[in-house]
């Protein structure tokens, strides 16, 4: 199934100190963010890899992620925990393609080198509630920690599916 456009709430907001908590266009502003070039703060950047974090997975577009997610990136879900970037992208890209049918940002939040991008992903099934917490690491995506409610995915994804996610424990 398709990705569908990305929506973003009007409440949506990038929590920055440079930029204002109440606005509805901090999402806009983190995804901009380069434009504003040497100024970026390394809490701006962390907002924007966030923020391109799940704008990538909304187009699937692997060479975003590949060149943006460190070689050695780490991603722990409840389905696992993943410690490189090529077995966790060709892990997860498959399933991606087949249970999202839409995220929606709804907040993102950044201090220093870290950034929280709260989103709903919807499934087939409903939609599902997600934190991602984003550690950037020279300018990288060094780790990602999701948190969600896996019952609505695991009823989307086949057994063979489910069980090449728990054993990446």
């Amino acid at each position: 199934m398709a990705l569908a456009e990305a929506k973003r709430s009007d409440t949506a907001g990038v929590l920055l100190d440079s930029l204002d908590p109440s606005s509805d266009t901090g999402v806009e502003e983190a995804r901009n963010g380069r434009e504003r070039g040497a100024c970026m703060t390394m809490r701006e950047r962390s907002a924007e890899l966030a923020v391109g974090w799940i704008e990538a997975w909304i187009k699937m577009d692997m060479r975003w992620l590949r060149q943006r997610l460190a070689p050695d990136f780490v991603h722990v879900s409840p389905f696992g925990r993943f410690e490189d970037r090529e077995s966790y992208l060709a892990a997860v890209e498959p399933m991606a393609r087949k249970s999202v049918v839409e995220l929606t940002i709804k907040d993102v939040i950044a201090s220093g080198n870290q950034a929280a991008v709260r989103f709903e992903n919807r499934t087939a099934k409903g939609v599902v509630e997600t934190c991602d917490w984003v550690r950037v690491e020279n300018d990288l995506i060094k780790e990602i920690r999701s948190f969600y409610d896996s019952a609505m995915i695991r009823e989307v994804l086949s057994p063979a599916e489910q069980e090449s996610l728990d054993s990446s424990y």
